[in-house]
This record gives C-alpha cells, sequence and structure tokens, in this order.
C-alpha cells in the first residue's frame, strides 16, 4: 500500500478529522445551540436545526459536479477555500447576540453546511480512490473515515466541554479555529497535488 507513505494521503486524514469534528458537532449540538444561544423553544430548535444536513445535501451534489470538473489533480484546489470560508461563517456565528433573530443563525448555519459538508463527501470517496487506485482504495477510505471518527469523538465531548463551561461562542470560535487549520491542510494538500502533478508532466 504505497499511499500509507504518501504525504498527501495523511493530508487528506488531517483535513477528514477536521471537517468531520465540524460536522458531527453541527449534528449533535445545533439544536441545543439554537435553544440556548438563540432563546428558541426545544421543539422548535430542533425543526430549524434539520437546515443543516437538509442544505449538506445539496452541497453534496455541487460538489461532485465541480469534483468532476476540476479532475483529480485540481480537487485539491476546492478544499482549502471552503475550509477557510467555513472558518469566517463560524466566526460571525460566534458574534451573534441574543437580539440576533433564528434567520439569520439558519442562514449562517446554512452556509456552513453548504461549504463544508460537500467538500467533506471528498474525502473518504473519490479523493481515496485516488490515492489508493483500485487496489488500495477501500483501506484508503477505511482509514481517512477512522481518522474523521477519531474527530467525531472529540467534536461530541470536547465542544460540549466547551459550551457547558464556557459558552456557545467559545465552542464556536473553537470550531472556527478547527475549520481554519483545515484550510492550512488543504492549502499543503493541493500544492502537493500539484507537485505531483508537474512531476508526472516532465
Amino acid at each position: 500500500m504505497p499511499f500509507l507513505i504518501s504525504p498527501s494521503f495523511w493530508l487528506v486524514c488531517g483535513m477528514s478529522f477536521g471537517m468531520t469534528l465540524i460536522r458531527e458537532a453541527f449534528n449533535l449540538w445545533t439544536p441545543l445551540y439554537l435553544a440556548e444561544a438563540g432563546g428558541e423553544t426545544a421543539g422548535r430548535a430542533a425543526i430549524a436545526s434539520l437546515v443543516f444536513p437538509l442544505v449538506g445535501g445539496f452541497s453534496v451534489l455541487v460538489m461532485g459536479a465541480l469534483s468532476d470538473l476540476f479532475g483529480t489533480a485540481g480537487r485539491g484546489k476546492l478544499l482549502a477555500p471552503a475550509a477557510l470560508l467555513t472558518a469566517i461563517g463560524l466566526v460571525v456565528l460566534a458574534r451573534l447576540g441574543q437580539q440576533h433573530g433564528l434567520t439569520l443563525r439558519l442562514l449562517l448555519l446554512a452556509a456552513v453546511s453548504f461549504l463544508m459538508i460537500g467538500p467533506y463527501s471528498l474525502l473518504a470517496g473519490v479523493m481515496a480512490l485516488d490515492l489508493g487506485g483500485k487496489r488500495g482504495g477501500a483501506t484508503a477510505s477505511g482509514m481517512i473515515d477512522s481518522a474523521g471518527y477519531l474527530g467525531a469523538v472529540l467534536s461530541g465531548w470536547g465542544i460540549g466541554w466547551l459550551a457547558e463551561n464556557n459558552g456557545w461562542q467559545t465552542a464556536l470560535y473553537a470550531l472556527a479555529a478547527v475549520a481554519l487549520a483545515t484550510a492550512g491542510v488543504g492549502a499543503a494538500y493541493a500544492m502537493s497535488r500539484r507537485t505531483l502533478s508537474s512531476n508526472a508532466t516532465v
């Protein structure tokens, strides 16, 4: 399995860790966030939180089309900008106060979902096949998913702890920091793939 010694593979694992952490944080905590930070009733918050997976589904479709357009060498160019914009969206979300209504919060949650879920869907799918090929694609996908599950565990415990002990603003700033770090990893991945592509054409 030569992909195991590939820096690109481990960079994809790093992105999977970061993006899964953010995704699972919102899957787990959005209803509670809307109830506590937004002042919504539990029922209204639960229904409103469905915007996150719903918009994420559209994001997967759009990102799949863009991935086909950009091809193997260009997929990395999609990830870093998306993660950077996700970080910005999370900072704006963190700065909202009690006076801001549900509509603005949902718009920002939808933006974060759209920017992050689509790129996330590429990691253990088509990008695993790019790295592992026909013989190692399934192994690559499993290992990339495993890195993501580590992020999911941290999101369930860590983000909940931060929100409970330091408030939702701190928890959202922490998620923004994760998104920013993921953007850096994505930029490194894009450069590594560009270098490989350049070497292949020499």
